[in-house]
């Protein structure tokens, strides 16, 4: 390693690079004098099984550590149990990455016993790692002993409304959750609501991302309702359901919620009067957008009413509204 003070280096990132395991283990081995690194990411260097084996020795010997991503290493159900073990040790690890890495459930039932005592998490991304229902269940031990974590990333699983039901429940008594991703994860309506019912009371949620499953219209609709008065929720996310008005509430919240939103483009996304309704509701207090478009969608003459009627309470400087009769 040249180039850099070992005393003073806090953190290191060489994403997408393709260093591979003698590369990620002579980089890490160079780390183990160091008294300073907190953060190492090494996303997507095809480290793979064998490479997270070996770099979760050296790890064991940083004792700083406080943010690890190793997303998009193919480490796999081994890789994780051998930094498992190590992360067992590290009491004060705050952030993990370990998307897109094929641990499946087992992988997680590892990173569960270890981590199932850490009061310092506050993130956790395990993203498309082919983790089920069983998984589902390791992890809620995890959020169950954990109520300060903040983010939790389990987008392109397989965890369906039984394991939202697990993660609901050991997020029952969680207040500082801000970021919850379960998009693309065979969602249907009961596991919706059941989510829904148990973050309805958190004010600190910014994102809720429960896109690409099988939720219905009139849920969508509940969970609209259970959320329409948090003034902190900017992402609300139903895009890719059945056809529900998902562009529409989305929209609800960022227009309402988000204060440096200046522009909306929301053409052609088949926004009905329903969705139009939403928009309409949140322009009437919107004191900061600017522009927006609306072209191209499918809501009638009560939309145009609503938004002549709001026009008066924001200060766009351009409305494009065209082609939206049905």
């Amino acid at each position: 390693m040249y180039g850099y003070n070992k005393k003073t280096l806090t953190s290191i990132s060489l994403r997408f690079n393709q260093i591979g395991a003698n590369g990620a283990y002579c980089l890490i081995s160079g780390l183990k004098e160091n008294s300073t690194i907190r953060n190492i990411d090494l996303e997507n260097n095809g480290i793979g099984e064998d490479g997270a084996i070996r770099i979760a020795e050296v790890i064991k010997s940083i004792k700083t550590l406080t943010g690890l991503n190793l997303g998009k290493n193919q480490i796999g159900i081994r890789g994780a149990e051998y930094l498992s073990n190590v992360l067992q040790q590290n009491m004060i690890i705050s952030h993990i990455c370990l998307q897109d890495n094929l641990i499946c459930d087992e992988g997680v039932r590892f990173l569960a016993e270890a981590l199932k005592n850490h009061k310092t998490l506050v993130s956790l991304r395990l993203g498309s790692n082919k983790i089920g229902i069983i998984g589902t269940q390791y992890l809620s031990n995890i959020l169950r002993n954990n109520t300060k974590i903040r983010r939790i990333d389990l987008e392109n699983n397989e965890i369906a409304d039984e394991g939202v039901r697990f993660l609901s429940e050991a997020l029952a008594n969680n207040e500082e959750l801000n970021i919850l991703d379960l998009s693309d994860n065979k969602i249907k309506d009961q596991g919706a609501l059941c989510v829904g019912e148990a973050l309805r009371e958190h004010m600190a949620l910014r994102v809720l991302n429960l896109s690409s499953n099988e939720v219905s219209t009139a849920a969508a609709d509940h969970l609209y309702e259970f959320f329409q008065n948090k003034n902190k929720l900017v992402q609300f996310d139903l895009k890719g359901n059945k056809e529900c008005d998902a562009a529409a509430m989305e929209a609800h919240f960022q227009i309402r919620n988000n204060k440096k939103t200046i522009a909306l483009d929301l053409r052609s996304n088949q926004i009905g009067d329903k969705g139009a309704e939403y928009i309409a509701d949140a322009l009437q207090n919107n004191t900061t957008l600017k522009k927006f478009r609306l072209t191209d969608n499918r809501y009638g003459h009560f939309f145009a009413l609503e938004t002549a009627a709001c026009i008066k309470e924001f200060q766009a400087t351009a409305m494009v509204i065209t082609s939206n009769w049905e």
